[in-house]
C-alpha cells in the first residue's frame, strides 16, 4: 500500500512540474532546454503529457492492486496448507501415542491374565491325572482345561492382532486340526445342555481340499 501512495504523489509532483514549465512558457520565459514556443502550444504539450502520466500512473496502480491481490491469495493459501500439515502432523502423532499405549495395555493385560491362568490349567493337568476322580468330574477337569488354554490362546491371538496392526509380526502357514478346533469349541457348551435336560452333538465331515 505504501508503494502506490508514492506512486501517486511522484506522477502528482511530476504534473505539478509539467504544468508549472508550461505556464512559464506560456507567459513568455524561454528556457535554454526547451525549443521555442509560441501560444497555447506549451499548455497544449503539458495537457498531453498529463494525460500519458495519467495512464501511466493508473495502469502501474492496477497493476500493482492485483500483484498485492495475488500475493494476499497466496499468503493465505500458504497459510492454509502449513496448518493442515501441522494438524496432520499432531494428528499421526497422536494416533502413535494411542497405538503405543494400546500395545503397552495389550502387554500388560495379558501378563496379569496369563499368570492366573497358568495357575488353573497348571491345577487342571494336575487333577486330570489324578486317577481317583469319578468320569464326570474327570469330563469336568477337561472343560476347565481346554476352556483355559482356548482362553488364553485368545490372549495371544489379541496380542498377535496389535503386533500386527504396528507392523511387528509376519504371519504363518501352519496345519489345523479342525476336529479339535470345533470339539474344543462346543466342549463347554455340551455342559450348559446338560444342566437344561438337552443334548448338544456335533458331526463334522471332513472332506479333503486340494492344496
Amino acid at each position: 500500500m505504501a508503494g502506490l501512495l508514492s506512486g501517486v504523489l511522484w506522477a502528482f509532483i511530476c504534473g505539478i512540474t509539467l504544468w508549472s514549465f508550461a505556464w512559464l512558457q506560456y507567459n513568455g520565459y524561454q528556457f535554454e532546454f526547451s525549443p521555442v514556443t509560441t501560444g497555447i502550444e506549451p499548455l497544449v504539450l503539458a495537457f498531453e503529457a498529463t494525460l500519458v502520466l495519467i495512464m501511466l500512473t493508473v495502469a502501474i496502480f492496477i497493476f500493482r492492486s492485483g500483484q498485492l491481490s495475488a500475493e494476499e491469495r497466496l499468503n493465505t493459501t500458504v497459510n492454509q496448507l502449513e496448518k493442515e500439515v501441522h494438524d496432520r502432523s499432531l494428528a499421526e502423532a497422536e494416533a502413535r501415542q494411542s497405538e503405543e499405549a494400546k500395545s503397552t495395555f495389550l502387554a500388560a493385560m495379558s501378563h496379569e491374565l496369563r499368570t492366573p491362568l497358568n495357575g488353573v490349567i497348571g491345577a487342571s493337568h494336575l487333577l486330570q491325572n489324578d486317577g481317583g476322580l469319578s468320569q464326570k468330574k474327570q469330563e469336568l477337569v477337561n472343560v476347565v482345561l481346554r476352556s483355559s488354554e482356548t482362553l488364553l490362546g485368545l490372549i495371544d491371538n489379541v496380542l498377535d492382532l496389535s503386533r500386527l496392526d504396528a507392523d511387528a509380526i509376519e504371519l504363518e502357514r501352519e496345519p489345523l486340526d479342525l476336529r479339535d478346533v470345533v470339539g474344543s469349541s462346543v466342549e463347554p457348551l455340551r455342559f450348559q445342555a446338560q444342566e437344561r435336560g438337552s443334548r448338544l452333538t456335533c458331526w463334522l465331515k471332513m472332506t479333503c481340499l486340494p492344496g
